[in-house]
């Protein structure tokens, strides 16, 4: 496989560049890994959404922190639309207040917004996420993310972090994310879907959260075979 549209943004000088070994192990040495982000770059080119600007931001950090917070648009993305079926129509799409969300997309005629956050590596204690700063973080994205978020249609929030404990594995999280869902502020989010990191073995495993007390409900049937984020009492 060439990657042609991955060498046509990080073209070899600026891949033999990099001082970033984790970023060198992924985009220099990892054929398969090469092969997804090169899938997720050329479903974005289709959309006629990959333009010089965004090349030029996807180049601007030469770290993997850096990097990851870009990439993840591009990923959700390319997941949302080949894995979960929905139809994505606009991309950095303008809603209220001069504010924008990632995308407007279609499934079953229904319209909605997404908009991704994704959560940081956090301050750690002994190689494990304090509970309090990753649920403090994700208030945060959920009070940013209802600022952008229109008023007239469903919106799903997605969650995609880096941390050393996913939140797909952190049981703490994830019941501060659905008592943050029970709560009035958040209304205008209809469902919230958490992602794991972009390593191989993650990429593409997701899980979600109905919020019963929003103001425009969503079915379950929606996330098709995907598992519903537990919830423990």
């Amino acid at each position: 496989m060439d990657y042609k549209t991955l060498y046509n943004i990080f073209d070899k000088d600026w891949l033999n560049a990099l001082q970033d070994k984790e970023f060198e192990d992924a985009l220099v040495k990892n054929d398969d890994y090469k092969k997804e982000v090169n899938d997720w770059l050329d479903f974005f080119d289709k959309k006629k959404w990959l333009d010089e600007k965004l090349k030029n931001r996807l180049r601007s950090g030469k770290t993997w922190a850096s990097f990851y917070s870009k990439i993840n648009e591009i990923r959700m993305a390319f997941f949302f639309e080949k894995k979960l079926n929905f139809y994505l129509t606009d991309y950095e799409s303008q809603t209220i207040n001069n504010k924008n969300v990632e995308f407007k997309a279609r499934i079953n005629n229904l319209e909605l917004c997404i908009e991704i956050k994704t959560l940081p590596d956090l301050i750690y204690k002994e190689n494990l996420p304090i509970p309090e700063d990753v649920c403090d973080e994700i208030d945060k994205d959920l009070e940013k993310a209802v600022k952008q978020l229109p008023e007239d249609k469903p919106n799903i929030v997605v969650l995609a972090d880096d941390l050393r404990m996913s939140l797909l594995d952190d049981p703490r999280a994830q019941n501060d994310l659905y008592c943050l869902l029970n709560s009035s502020e958040y209304q205008k989010i209809s469902a919230v879907c958490v992602f794991g990191n972009i390593s191989l073995e993650r990429m593409y495993e997701m899980k979600w959260a109905l919020n019963d007390n929003a103001k425009f409900l969503l079915s379950k049937e929606i996330f098709d075979n995907f598992l519903e984020l537990p919830y423990k009492n």
